[in-house]
């Protein structure tokens, strides 16, 4: 062998050039060919020969040290962590495989295409679970992750996706957005659900798949629950509001304005054109218009031109003692059906005045 120095460097019978005097950190050429940097007993660097050629840091089972590059300002601009297989950019504690941490307001990570095609090579990012799930298995989720007021880690938002059905050929999937909610301790709800075999929207499926309609809400409890709420401005304006009632005697669908500036009175409900005159006003009496906005009684019809109501039986015409009624009823939940349809008044007003029928006391029909 060859020794430079008596306490440095040599080489020796089998062509190592030793940095330690001969110890364990030495330079060579591998039976592959390929420049070998072994320090301290561990392989750190390989420079393998080839086409295409290699570079390969921390090869072997004894090569298990960190990785770290430096930068201007970072002093792990990219970090390996041999304990924990894991990658770090900008941090030397990486929390997951890939872990980008930034202390500053830049973009932290940029997907850039050059592209001028309109169809592909558009920036994209995939999310690919590789084996056979069933059905309703995750296949992919994105967290949004912060400190809470106790600065513990707390979840706030999450976006999955999920398989539906994983026939070959008939595939479908849906993706959710999950968001915390302060009134269950913070746990994550399945806020909206997009997709499934309706190709729907989802809001508040909770124990749901995906949706089954076009759209669909569900309420999060059985009260009275505005389900939405539409604002001609902003919060402290007229809003049209869609409530839905879940109880068993009064289940319904309920639509009504309410001004929030100020008394909060509930206003009329307009089914039809927008000011209520081709269509049915309610007001929050109860009482309903057809052909006005302001009505006067139980039903009210109005009508620039001539106004009546029809009350046709028997129109398909096959002879049965099918009639038209109309009942005039007093004291109905007293007497029951059974009851007298007595006291009830016709009237009818014009330009002459107006004319009273006499009391219908004892008259159960009026007949023609």
């Amino acid at each position: 062998s060859l020794s430079l120095s008596s306490t440095a460097m040599a080489i020796d019978a089998t062509d190592k050039f030793y940095l330690d005097g001969g110890g364990t950190t030495y330079m060579e050429e591998a039976s592959d060919g390929a420049i070998r940097f072994v320090c301290n007993g561990r392989e750190t660097l390989r420079l393998a020969q080839g086409s295409p050629g290699e570079v390969v840091v921390n090869e072997g089972s004894n090569g298990d040290v960190d990785f770290r590059v430096e930068s201007g300002g970072f002093t792990h601009a990219l970090f390996v962590d041999c304990s924990t297989d894991r990658v770090g950019i900008n941090t030397d504690a990486p929390s997951s495989l890939l872990h980008v941490k930034n202390t500053g307001t830049a973009t932290q990570v940029t997907i850039e295409s050059t592209s001028d095609s309109a169809d592909s090579n558009a920036p994209s990012i995939m999310l690919y679970r590789n084996a056979d799930l069933a059905d309703t298995a995750n296949i992919g989720t994105i967290t949004f992750r912060g400190l809470d007021s106790g600065g513990a880690d707390a979840d706030y938002v999450k976006i999955f996706a999920e398989i539906d059905e994983e026939g070959a050929g008939a595939e479908s999937g849906h993706f959710c957005i999950n968001t915390a909610d302060k009134s269950a301790s913070g746990a994550l709800n399945r806020t909206v659900t997009v997709g499934g075999d309706s190709c729907g929207f989802g809001i508040n499926l909770n124990g749901e798949d995906s949706p089954v309609y076009a759209l669909e809400v569900h309420a999060k409890n059985n009260a009275n629950v505005d389900v939405a709420t539409f604002y001609a401005n902003n919060h402290d304006g007229v809003r049209a509001t869609i409530r839905v009632n879940d109880t068993a005697t009064t289940a319904g669908f309920y639509a009504y304005d309410e001004n929030d500036s100020g008394s909060g009175a509930i206003a009329k409900t307009y089914f039809g054109s927008s000011d209520g005159s081709q269509g049915i006003t309610v007001d929050n009496s109860g009482n309903v218009g057809i052909g006005t906005t302001g009505p006067d009684a139980l039903l009210h019809i109005e009508s620039s031109g001539d106004a009546g109501i029809l009350v046709r039986a028997d129109n398909d015409n096959d002879g049965e003692a099918d009639n038209p009624y109309v009942f005039l009823q007093q004291d109905y939940a007293a007497a029951g059906a059974s009851g007298v349809r007595s006291d009830g008044i016709f009237a009818i007003e014009g330009n002459a005045g107006a004319t009273y029928t006499d009391s219908l006391a004892n008259a159960t029909y009026l007949q023609a």
